[in-house]
């Protein structure tokens, strides 16, 4: 939640920045790419530890054995047009 609040304060500091009339000060173009960048670069780094820790990889898939043993453990499937 923290962050959220955050990011709505560096959304609104950039708004102020990008108001007409104050575009006009380099400093003030500078600061809004800082801005965003900083918050591309949190939000990226945040991705990347959620797809190290939490984001499954195979699924369990690379435990399955599959043998053509397994296809007779199915019923045969009949494909009906429906008109």
């Amino acid at each position: 939640m923290l962050d959220i609040l955050k990011d709505i304060e560096s959304l609104e500091q950039v708004l102020k920045l990008l108001a007409p009339g104050s575009m006009n000060n380099p400093k003030n173009k500078k600061a809004v790419v800082t801005i965003l960048t900083n918050m591309l670069n949190h939000k990226v780094t945040e991705f990347k530890l959620f797809e190290d820790t939490m984001a499954p990889t195979d699924f369990g898939m690379s435990k399955m054995k599959f043998d053509k043993a397994d296809d007779d453990k199915f019923d045969p499937v009949e494909f009906k047009k429906a008109i």
